[in-house]
C-alpha cells in the first residue's frame, strides 16, 4: 500500500515537472517569438525614419538649388544696372554730362598736370 502511494507520488511529481517544463519551454518561445517581433518591428521603424530623413535632405537641397538659381538670375538681372545715384557720382554730379568730374579738357589735362608734378618730384628730391 505505501509502496503504491509512494510510486503515485513520484509519478505525480514527474507528471508537474514535466508539466512546469513544458509551460517554461512555451513562455521562451513566446518570449524569443515576442523579442523578434519587437526587433522587425524596431527595423521597420528605423528604416521609415531613414527614408524621412533621406527625403527631408532632398527636399532642402532641392530648395537650395532654387534659392541659389534665383540668386542667380538676380544678379545677372542686375548686371547691368547701376543706380541712378552711382551713375550721377561717376559722372561727377549735376550738369556735366558725360565728360565726368573733369568737365571739358578731362583726361588729358590730369595727365599732363601728372606729369609735371611727378618731373618736379623728381628735380627736388
Amino acid at each position: 500500500m505505501k509502496i503504491n502511494k509512494r510510486a503515485e507520488k513520484a509519478e505525480e511529481a514527474e507528471e508537474v515537472e514535466e508539466a512546469e517544463e513544458a509551460e517554461k519551454a512555451e513562455e521562451a518561445e513566446e518570449t524569443e517569438e515576442a523579442e523578434k517581433a519587437e526587433k522587425a518591428e524596431k527595423a521597420e521603424e528605423a528604416e521609415e525614419a531613414e527614408k524621412a530623413e533621406e527625403a527631408e535632405k532632398a527636399e532642402k537641397a532641392e530648395e537650395a538649388e532654387k534659392a541659389e538659381e534665383a540668386e542667380k538670375a538676380e544678379k545677372v538681372e542686375r548686371r547691368g544696372r547701376r543706380s541712378r545715384r552711382s551713375r550721377r557720382s561717376r559722372r561727377g554730379g549735376r550738369g556735366r554730362g558725360r565728360r565726368g568730374r573733369r568737365g571739358r579738357r578731362g583726361r588729358k589735362r590730369w595727365k599732363r598736370q601728372k606729369r609735371w608734378k611727378r618731373w618736379l618730384l623728381h628735380i627736388n628730391t
